[in-house]
């Protein structure tokens, strides 16, 4: 009886360990989620996230031979193709503007902070941006494209910016729009995919009060808006960029900030990361969500 008895602990035993030790032996790696080069959404991630003094971007950049990206991973396009990935794969991280987090998706904490406009504004939320209108550096600009620039960096538009869930620049006290009277002509506006919705509301705003112009947006990408305006001849450019990257051919002008969420799917039970983590999963030194410490 006693040796049936020892038996039947034994295997209890044996059984429990496999239920132990086995418990994430069916979890899938992370699914690495990003944006495309020139993208300033990830040139305004990468800056930000770094290890013992080397960055994320110092990898996209070719700077170091110490690490490189996971190769389980993609590169999107679009914002909003960042989001549907993350939203189908309950093993997915990714990063989007703050403006573009839905229900879809569930926005992580970093360091312990919340993305929202307080922090941003305070810059306790480390991994923010300003949302940036590019204008010719020696000041050459249409008629046309100086009164739309003048009505984005007025008063007029701050409703606008905080209806699309942007933050105002605590930094600048902007005036009312004062018309230019009846224009014609045509304004390109050009550049960053993350500034897609907010300037098209803009530009809609703007048409009620100059209806006999043309303007012609389109959406690159913050790199295509910067080459866009250093391409310019006629002053008739407006590019827009996610991120600051300075050069002599351009002046880089704040419309408003935008942190860069953390988001992973709603299922999973993460509420918060840390820098190194992000650093650890986008090289792929963590694999798995259970090995983050």
């Amino acid at each position: 009886m006693k040796k049936l008895l020892v038996l039947i602990v034994a295997a209890m035993l044996a059984v429990t360990g496999v239920a132990a030790t086995g418990c994430n032996k069916g979890e899938k790696e992370i699914l690495v989620v990003m944006r495309e080069s020139g993208s300033g959404t990830r040139e305004a991630f990468e800056k930000v996230v770094k290890k013992d003094g080397v960055s994320l971007e110092k990898i996209s950049k070719g700077e170091t031979v110490e690490y490189s990206f996971v190769t389980n991973r993609q590169e999107l396009p679009k914002t909003s193709d960042v989001i549907t990935s993350v939203q189908s794969n309950e093993n997915a991280i990714g990063y989007v503007s703050l403006a573009s987090v839905s229900s879809d998706v569930k926005a992580l904490k970093v360091e312990g902070v919340e993305a929202n406009v307080a922090n941003v504004q305070s810059g306790s939320y480390k991994i923010q941006r300003p949302f940036l209108l590019l204008t010719r550096a020696d000041e050459v600009m249409t008629d046309a494209a100086r009164d739309f620039f003048n009505f984005c960096m007025s008063s007029d538009v701050l409703d606008t910016i905080d209806e699309e869930g942007l933050i105002q620049d605590p930094n600048r006290t902007p005036a009312a729009y004062a018309a230019a009277g009846s224009l014609g002509g045509t304004i390109n506006v050009t550049g960053s995919t993350s500034m897609t919705d907010v300037m098209t509301k803009l530009i809609a705003q703007y048409k009620l009060q100059q209806p006999n112009l043309t303007i012609n947006p389109t959406y690159p990408g913050s790199g295509g808006g910067r080459t866009a305006v250093e391409q310019d001849a006629t002053g008739a450019t407006i590019g827009l960029a996610s991120s600051s990257s300075p050069k002599s051919a351009y002046t880089e002008n704040t419309l408003c900030l935008d942190a860069v969420a953390v988001i992973v799917n709603p299922a999973n039970e993460m509420t918060d990361i840390t820098i190194l983590n992000l650093f650890d999963i986008y090289t792929g030194t963590i694999k798995k969500f259970s090995e983050i410490k």
